[in-house]
């Protein structure tokens, strides 16, 4: 009777072992699918700033009008100054807006972009890890057998079975992400933040092309919104300067006391070619560490590249060793896994990668 249990027992272990099956949950009903282009055009109706800066451009006119009125009714100079000061701003304003409308829109686009790929990251991490806990699960089963048959202490097999249920619990946070993420989207789309979907994401890995990095940096810089932005105010404060004139008492004719005016006048246009400056030497930096960040990568991913293609040639000799028997199929499996997992890390490697090109190539999304 021992014989016949400790025969079963093993005929036990042996068909663990030769199961290579996994179990996943079946998903309660087909999900809407979403592509990043629907996906940007709900989270631009939903962006607050895009409206404003919609808005403010239609009361664009009527605000020129009212300031050319302002400065052909104008008599003094100040009020001749301070009008045409007021009509300047107004153009590079509207010029400005323009192109930070467009900008804004290709960075919900971007923004979309990443959140797609966070997802469909945390979704396949848990996807991954139900796949470990099933390994798990199947040698804590075959050291159950083990403990029965007493080749193993029960001391050894409570450290096991906690780490296991340790392993379950920790499956929690996996979905929490998942969760975070789709709140994020939604949120960002105005939509009910428990809503999923299947996402359509499609990155293409493509290394960016060797660039002479001056040139680009000052192509960039002359492309840059946030540069034009800090150059106008610049501007403005330039024409100020130049504009001013030293008051006077018109019955003496002498110079009054102008309280630091001109200082004062002085004082702005050089912060604003110190915040010109800043802006175009932070723009230039961003252009030089996101590029030297593109090389860095790409040998990250060569150096994946080639350990996959060493893990898959170690995985064909241990089938060729399964095969023979001399190895178990959990063995074996557990090899399987670890190729997952890493042509699950270099999938994210090059997702990522491209994001960063995507940026790299327009002065919209490289520098907010």
């Amino acid at each position: 009777m021992k014989i016949m249990r400790q025969l079963f027992l093993l005929a036990l272990i042996a068909a663990m072992l030769s199961s290579n099956c996994l179990v996943f949950a079946e998903s309660a009903s087909p999900l809407e699918t979403l592509t990043i282009k629907d996906a940007a055009k709900k989270a631009i109706e939903n962006d607050t700033n895009i409206k404003n800066a919609e808005e403010s451009l239609e009361l664009y006119d009527d605000k020129m009008k009212k300031a050319t009125d302002t400065y052909l009714s104008a008599t003094t100079t100040d009020a001749i100054l301070n009008a045409s000061i007021n009509m300047m701003n107004l153009d590079l304003s509207r010029a400005l807006s323009i192109k930070n409308i467009d900008s804004q829109k290709e960075n919900v686009e971007y923004n979309i972009q990443k959140y797609f790929n966070t997802i469909i990251n945390a979704e396949k991490s848990a996807e991954l890890y139900e796949e470990s806990l099933a390994i798990q699960k199947k040698k804590l089963d075959i050291s159950k057998v083990k403990l029965e048959l007493g080749k193993i202490s029960q001391n050894d097999y409570d450290k096991e079975a906690a780490a296991y249920e340790q392993s379950l619990m920790s499956k929690e946070a996996y979905l929490s992400t998942i969760n975070k993420a789709y709140r994020d989207l939604n949120s960002y789309m105005g939509k009910p933040l428990d809503t999923t979907y299947e996402l359509v994401l499609e990155l293409e890995y493509e290394v960016v092309p060797e660039v002479n990095l001056t040139a680009y940096t000052d192509t960039f810089v002359n492309k840059s919104l946030s540069v034009q932005q800090a150059k106008d105010s610049m501007t403005v404060a330039e024409y100020q300067l130049d504009n001013y004139t030293e008051p006077y008492n018109t019955v003496t004719g002498l110079v009054s006391e102008s309280y630091g005016e001109y200082e004062q006048l002085l004082s702005s246009f050089n912060q604003a070619s110190r915040s010109y400056s800043d802006t175009v030497e932070k723009v230039k930096k961003s252009v030089i560490d996101s590029y030297n960040s593109l090389r860095e990568s790409e040998v990250t991913i060569k150096s994946k590249e080639m350990e996959l293609e060493e893990a898959y040639k170690q995985l064909e000799i241990l089938k060729t060793k399964l095969e023979l028997g001399k190895i178990t199929q959990i063995e074996y499996d557990e090899q399987a896994y670890d190729i997952k997992n890493k042509e699950e890390n270099l999938r994210k490697e090059k997702n990522n990668y491209a994001l960063s090109a995507i940026a790299f190539l327009s002065p919209n999304l490289l520098v907010s």
